[in-house]
């Protein structure tokens, strides 16, 4: 964690845009070595926190936006302005939604995708809304213990539904960043 957020302060980005990139970066070498990189860019949703309604103590109260992850984009530092970039706009056109609305907007796409069938290919250009979900979530700060044995990691599980490609969680645990796929 400390050298993710030493490359954000040193390039003036942010915590998760280096985590998107390091994803991307990964994403395109594994693309390339297969033969599969697409042309264009890959397209992340990426979960976003939204304000709990007034009385609201269970559920998740998350909405969604869509970023290039510029994986058509070989040089990793360009490529991490363009994530940088897009990750920005995203931000800006999700604030001028309400939150309420974000909500219902989140909700009908994830039913969207939950209704889609399985798509028994994997061209990664013909996905419906996205290409993969990536979610960055903050952890326990601490270290934990079970037994008296140190927890070394905390490893999430993610789930697919129907034409959803690829799930990254990152699950930030003490000082490091756990990676699920």
């Amino acid at each position: 964690l400390n050298r993710i957020k030493a490359v954000a302060k040193a390039t003036e980005t942010t915590v998760n845009d280096v985590v998107l990139a390091v994803c991307a970066g990964a994403l395109r070498r594994y693309l390339a070595e297969s033969r599969d990189l697409p042309n264009k860019p890959l397209i992340a949703t990426i979960p976003v926190a939204l304000p709990r309604s007034q009385g609201q103590v269970a559920g998740n109260s998350v909405g969604g936006m869509n970023a290039s992850l510029a994986t058509d984009v070989k040089d990793a530092g360009k490529r991490l302005r363009a994530i940088h970039a897009s990750v920005r706009a995203a931000k800006s056109q999700f604030r001028r939604i309400p939150p309420a609305l974000n909500k219902v907007f989140s909700s009908i796409g994830m039913l969207a995708m939950m209704l889609m069938p399985d798509k028994n290919d994997a061209d990664s250009e013909q996905a419906k809304f996205t290409n993969l979900t990536i979610s960055n979530v903050p952890g326990p700060k601490a270290t934990l213990y079970l037994n008296g044995a140190e927890l070394d990691g905390m490893y999430p599980v993610s789930v697919l539904s129907g034409d959803q490609r690829l799930n990254i969680t990152v699950l930030g645990y003490h000082e490091g960043l756990h990676f699920g796929f």
